[in-house]
């Protein structure tokens, strides 16, 4: 499934689209967090920040 077709179905109310793009880029973007930052706890919070926000913004897809 590609994010086109993830985003498709969090716009429909599919969880489990969500769900997988969470699983997709979480790692991702706390180990970029990890690298700038240098503590984990601090990355942890800007990841799960950065998540929230993407999802927010799915919206204007």
């Amino acid at each position: 499934m590609t994010d086109r077709d993830l985003i498709n179905g969090i716009h429909q109310g599919d969880m489990s689209s969500k769900m997988e793009l969470y699983r997709r880029y979480h790692a991702p973007v706390f180990q970029v967090a990890c690298r700038i930052l240098q503590d984990r706890v601090i990355a942890e919070d800007v990841m799960q920040d950065t998540m929230i926000i993407a999802f927010d913004k799915l919206d204007s897809l």
